[in-house]
């Protein structure tokens, strides 16, 4: 696949769909609306102009003088107006930004900070939110999409585990679980397509899990964007009462949908279960300890998926870029979902970056992590007992007991 950006957006386009010049350029016209005549070109990073004029139509993609691959980043914009520029107003161009398909603005040129592994914005309490249901191991040729198990998510483990990114607003505040390894922003990263798919490293602030979705749909991150993304899960929590009642919540419904506007409160399934929704995006989460891939929005028929990475009680985003230092604006945020019997090499290479990180112990176990009620101060390991202790008090808050 190759990726465009053009005035209306962002798409991407198929290399077994289009295989010449001519091909090309209907396929941005039609997305876009720039004729071919009126098209400039570039690609690589940095961008550089591709000299397509002196072409035929019929110039295969793969001929020297484009060199378009699979992973290719294309650039499109308007030719500099001469005298003989025809009038571009006759020309209509189409709205393709939706929320699902178009990318907003850009996150900065600067990378994102670095962190210290000192905050965790996913729970493993209620344990009544369990499990998503398991499905086969992933593999190469993707299967038919799973059926959707609590929250419309699906496991695909490579590995059998217990741990899911569960539910949120059973902690708060800024528990920790101390790691034997950090990673700088793009430190990590694997070959995909001539590219590397790159670890972003998203703080630990109690909504990573937020600030990981946003970069991934929106392109930025920060506190005003992870206050309207907490906003979305808190309307659709309190309209939405058959479908997220207090028996999946751990809560009252309007109790659960307050406490997740509070920045201190932690995202889990729930939250990606509805986010995915919204942006009408798969959002699938990688767990580092176990393998596991946990899915959400699958097989609802949504064009797009966007990759997570889930280490315990923590959230990143994974990106394909240019270099693994280059700018958010220059990657890969979301890509196609494959058809049926289409190898899944992004599947493939987020496993071998997973594989990566587990090495270097880049997860939290969260049977082990020592805690304590925030409200009694009882002492507490992991997350078998502070579910017990939940069950038994009705306490919800707790924090690391170092």
């Amino acid at each position: 696949m190759i990726r465009i950006r053009h005035p209306q957006g962002t798409s991407t386009l198929h290399l077994a769909q289009v295989k010449t010049l001519q091909d090309l350029q209907k396929s941005i016209s039609e997305s876009c609306g720039i004729p071919a005549w009126d098209q400039e070109l570039r690609t690589g990073y940095p961008p550089r102009p591709l000299s397509v004029s002196t072409l035929s139509p019929g110039t295969l993609l793969s001929h020297a003088d484009i060199a378009l691959t699979a992973g290719s980043q294309l650039t499109v914009s308007y030719k500099p107006a001469t005298s003989s520029t025809p009038n571009r107003s006759a020309h209509t161009i189409p709205d393709t930004t939706s929320s699902a398909s178009s990318s907003q603005s850009a996150a900065a040129a600067a990378p994102i900070a670095d962190r210290s592994f000192t905050a965790a914005p996913s729970t493993p309490l209620p344990q009544a939110f369990g499990n998503p249901a398991s499905a086969a191991p992933p593999a190469l040729k993707p299967k038919p999409p799973a059926s959707s198990a609590r929250f419309g998510g699906a496991t695909t483990p490579r590995a059998e585990s217990s741990r899911a990114p569960l539910s949120s607003s059973a902690y708060t505040g800024s528990p920790t679980a101390k790691k034997s390894a950090k990673v700088a922003d793009g430190e990590v990263h694997v070959p995909l397509d001539g590219q590397a798919l790159t670890l972003k490293v998203v703080d630990d602030d109690n909504s990573c899990l937020f600030n990981a979705v946003s970069m991934l749909v929106k392109g930025t991150i920060g506190a005003a964007v992870c206050k309207e993304l907490r906003q979305i899960v808190s309307s659709v929590v309190l309209s939405s009462p058959d479908e997220y009642p207090e028996v999946i919540l751990g809560h009252d419904p309007a109790v659960y949908a307050a406490k997740m506007l509070d920045p201190k409160t932690w995202g889990g399934a729930v939250e990606l279960s509805i986010l995915s929704k919204h942006f009408q995006t798969e959002l699938h989460a990688a767990d580092v300890a176990s393998g596991v891939v946990h899915r959400f929005g699958e097989g609802m028929g949504f064009e797009e998926r966007a990759w997570l990475l889930y280490s315990g009680i923590h959230y990143d985003a994974i990106a394909l870029l240019p270099t693994p230092d280059a700018p958010l604006e220059f990657g890969t945020l979301r890509f196609p979902v494959p058809p049926v019997g289409v190898e899944d090499v992004v599947l493939e290479a987020v496993q071998d970056l997973v594989s990566v990180l587990k090495k270097r112990h880049y997860y939290t176990d969260t049977s082990t992590f020592a805690l304590k009620c925030n409200r009694c101060q009882t002492p507490l390991q992991g997350q078998r007992q502070a579910t017990e202790h939940a069950k038994q008090t009705g306490h919800t808050e707790f924090v690391e007991n170092e």
